[in-house]
């Protein structure tokens, strides 16, 4: 219910009070977009500037993915603003899902992960940034990103 005043100045604006509604319950539902990136970064960081010039924005860093591949649902997306150090525990996916966990939130799987390289649906996945001219692992973020099988991700080093 919104007071006399309120809705008298939301009228001067011409905004009714159903449009005001409407305006915030969409503005709501946009924001409940809470899917995380291969890279390991909320999807909402992502910009498409045309011309096939994707940014990844997580902060003031910036983040050279250029496939945006949603993998997981997450109750809050802040968990998710680190920076790839390495392969596994040290690529921003595992560390938002380490922070994730260790703050009693959500996440699951939008599909269940496979190996990327074989196929192979194992106990272990290895989140792994790769190189897109040499096709190796980084120990920085990458341009691309993969969720590999401990062998493939091996065989990546």
């Amino acid at each position: 219910m919104m007071d006399a005043k309120a809705e008298a100045a939301l009228a001067q604006l011409g905004v009714s009070v159903e449009e005001a509604t409407e305006l915030v319950k969409d503005s709501r539902a946009h924001k409940k977009e809470k899917k995380i990136c291969i890279c390991g970064h909320p999807m909402n960081r992502h910009k498409d500037y045309g011309i096939g010039q994707m940014v990844c924005e997580p902060t003031r860093m910036s983040c050279p993915c250029k496939m945006v591949v949603p993998v997981l649902d997450v109750a809050d997306t802040r968990m998710f603003l680190y920076q790839t150090t390495g392969i596994g525990k040290n690529h921003a996916l595992s560390k938002g899902m380490m922070k994730t966990a260790i703050s009693g939130k959500t996440f699951t799987w939008i599909e269940e992960p496979a190996c990327q390289k074989c196929g192979e649906v194992t106990d272990v996945i290895v989140p792994v940034s790769i190189s897109e001219e040499t096709g190796r692992a980084l120990r920085e973020p990458g341009s691309m990103n993969a969720l590999l099988c401990q062998s493939c991700a091996e065989d990546l080093l």
